[in-house]
């Protein structure tokens, strides 16, 4: 019989909207803690995107990019039809629940050394670089070199990556063609047109 979807309870989860890592990033670190010392146990369904959005008042982008993060590391899995629900770990994440305290999911979890050391070093290049003095979403026109992000789909960016790497783990783990991606070697019309004395092929190396 299937297992019900669990309850997840705001007092379980807590996401704090002025911290500095994203709500999507803290919800995976929370539901990856309670897999890792078996709060969440294997086979367990989990609440539909939808529905864990409504709990934790957060929007379903949210959820759904914690749920793509998790599904991609291997700590879930997804079926039509069977919902979510948590995955047999492989060995080397089972390794990993060792190294997860045994305090209170919901806490914060330590940023690692190495975060701390490239922050140091993120913040040490910038002090270099005078176009990141300036705030991107709050640019003039025609600024050379700072396109107007402001309305850029980060978040539907990244499930989309997230969603291509996870469809394409089979193909990339093989060997690829040492002249490039084919797509990429295709040439377009237009440029073959302007440089019609040369003679492209996709396939011959130059």
């Amino acid at each position: 019989m299937a297992k019900r979807a669990l309850p997840i309870k705001k007092p379980d989860i807590i996401l704090d909207q002025k911290a500095a890592a994203p709500l999507y990033r803290q919800l995976y670190e929370r539901l990856r803690a309670q897999i890792l010392v078996g709060q969440l146990e294997t086979g367990a369904r989990l609440p539909s995107t939808r529905v864990l959005a409504s709990e934790l008042g957060v929007s379903r982008n949210t959820t759904a990019l914690a749920y793509e993060m998790l599904l991609l590391d291997g700590y879930i899995e997804s079926r039509v039809g069977d919902g979510t629900r948590v995955s047999r770990l492989e060995p080397e994440l089972l390794q990993q629940a060792s190294k997860v305290s045994r305090k209170r999911p919901q806490q914060p979890a330590a940023e690692p050394q190495i975060a701390r050391r490239g922050q140091l070093l993120i913040t040490a290049s910038h002090e270099s670089d005078s176009y990141t003095t300036l705030d991107p979403t709050h640019a003039n026109p025609f600024l050379s070199g700072m396109p107007d992000v402001k309305h850029f789909p980060y978040e539907l960016w990244a499930r989309l990556l997230a969603r291509h790497a996870r469809q394409s783990l089979q193909s990339v783990s093989l060997y690829q063609n040492a002249q490039g991606y084919a797509p990429l070697r295709e040439p377009s019309p237009r440029t073959s047109a302007s440089h019609a004395a040369s003679s492209v092929h996709p396939n011959k190396s130059s």
